[in-house]
């Protein structure tokens, strides 16, 4: 079974906006509601800050460098919780003998967390 990391079993979405508005900040942008920067959640970081926002190669890579800042420096990445009923879920699907796989978007060393 292959499940996705962020929204399905777990909730970071509270630390991925804060570090979501640090970039803004980081490119001279005005913070979006969280409704806006929620349409962020999902698809590559630098690939939504060029196509949402227009920023040049250069900004983009200023605004991921703030948010990986904050998400990791700044204590977000640890924001993140299951959903409730998820390890019992993973545990019992575990013990039938399933495969269980996770997906994300995420790079490799902030999923391991």
């Amino acid at each position: 079974m292959l499940f996705d990391l962020d929204g399905t079993l777990s909730d970071g979405s509270a630390g991925m906006l804060a570090s979501l508005a640090e970039a803004c900040v980081a490119v001279g942008l005005e913070v979006p509601d969280d409704e806006v920067l929620r349409g962020f959640l999902g698809p590559p970081l630098e690939e939504a800050f060029a196509d949402r926002f227009g920023l040049a190669p250069a900004e983009c890579s200023v605004a991921l460098a703030a948010y990986r800042a904050r998400y990791v420096e700044g204590g977000a990445m640890l924001e993140a919780r299951p959903y409730p009923g998820v390890e019992a879920l993973l545990d019992a699907l575990s013990a039938r003998g399933l495969t269980i796989a996770v997906a994300t978007s995420k790079p490799e060393v902030f999923a391991a967390e």
